[in-house]
């Protein structure tokens, strides 16, 4: 939910930011386009990553490139730069919801798979939407722009990053029936 939080200002602001730098509206376009481009990329490729790296890294990648994304994203001032840095979206949201997928697959049963998967959506894309909707709104008041809240987006993944590194990783005690 921290990291669909951090990625609030971005889904709630990145055409605003666009415009605000005085950039056509395709450039927005543009930037969608090709960062849906880069998540399928990753999507494809997640199988392999996945059988190379536990996910703990692969979190780990998927929030540090996140925190890169929004950090260059909040001094980038050129369309190129604006439409280049969605290819790390392939990280943001491919990589993310590869291991987020795969972390459910191995922790919850298959008998409550869909229950966990709904239970994951509702926390994440619910609670994490709104508390990062809400945030983005009154930090784009206060800090007078995008800019500024897509570097506390960076902070809130290194945030998320030091959760995942610094959990044990250990496997949760077998339950008996």
């Amino acid at each position: 939910a921290l990291h669909w939080a951090a990625c609030a200002p971005f889904h709630l602001l990145f055409g605003v930011f666009a415009l605000a730098l005085g950039l056509p509206a395709d450039v927005t376009g543009a930037g969608m386009g090709l960062g849906v481009l880069a998540e399928i990329a990753v999507l494809l490729l997640f199988p392999r990553a996945e059988a190379r790296l536990p996910l703990r890294a692969l979190f780990a990648v998927a929030f540090l490139g996140s925190a890169v994304r929004w950090a260059l994203l909040s001094r980038a001032t050129g369309a190129a730069a604006i439409v280049s840095l969605q290819l790390l979206h392939g990280l943001t949201f491919g990589l993310f919801w590869g291991s987020a997928m795969k972390a459910l697959a191995d922790l919850v049963s298959p008998r409550l798979r869909a229950t966990g998967q709904a239970v994951f959506t509702a926390i994440v894309f619910g609670g994490g939407n709104a508390l990062g909707y809400a945030l983005s709104g009154l930090g784009y008041d206060r800090l007078g722009g995008a800019g500024p809240l897509f570097l506390a987006a960076a902070l809130a993944e290194l945030l998320a990053l030091a959760v995942v590194l610094g959990t044990t990783g250990r496997p949760p005690p077998a339950r008996v029936p």
